[in-house]
């Protein structure tokens, strides 16, 4: 599957979004784009996710990212009009892009997909999409064909990296008594 753009749609937990761009971003040479698609609610979750992405020498993967947060998530409309203005309209022919519609609201789910599939200046070979099946844990297109392998042997995360995923920091104060007892040690 080769495409330049990938839509994400970010809930409230990142991990299942991270692992859909890794799965990409290590298996589509042609890649250019992430475009992460978020509410206000998540807009912490999409910042974190797109600077975790966006990093470079995380496991050797990462991609440009463009946040786009919708302003009313329960607007079929604003989804489609904001959508088409800050994502659709970027995309020119003949680039091809890829909706993943794992994370985000059961409405953002919906009216982003029939958003891309009514967008006319894209022909319908250029537009795929998937999802992230929890029940055997593969990727799979709208036909329910296997896209990827077993992600949980094929995508890893460090610790590190979860913990900042999903905004754990280090309490200062603990900070400061490793550095004391480091110190101490030479």
């Amino acid at each position: 599957m080769e495409f330049e753009h990938l839509i994400l749609l970010v809930g409230t937990n990142p991990l299942p979004n991270y692992v859909v761009a890794k799965y990409f971003i290590t298996n589509n040479l042609q890649l250019k784009k992430i475009w992460l698609i978020y509410s206000e609610k998540t807009s912490e979750v999409a910042e974190r996710l797109g600077l975790l992405i966006g990093e470079r020498g995380i496991d050797e993967f990462s991609c440009p990212c463009e946040l786009t947060q919708l302003s009313d998530i329960g607007c079929a409309k604003k989804i489609s009009d904001e959508v088409t203005e800050h994502i659709l309209d970027k995309i020119k022919p003949p680039e091809k892009l890829h909706l993943n519609y794992t994370g985000g609201t059961k409405m953002m789910g919906v009216h982003v997909h029939r958003t891309i599939r009514e967008y006319k200046e894209l022909t319908e070979s250029a537009k795929s999409y998937s999802y992230l099946d929890a029940r055997d844990h593969t990727l799979k297109d709208d036909e329910k064909n296997i896209i990827s392998g077993y992600l949980r042997k094929e995508i890893t995360i460090t610790p590190e990296h979860l913990l900042r995923l999903h905004g754990c920091v280090e309490n200062p104060e603990r900070q400061r008594e490793k550095k004391g007892k480091e110190a101490a040690l030479t």
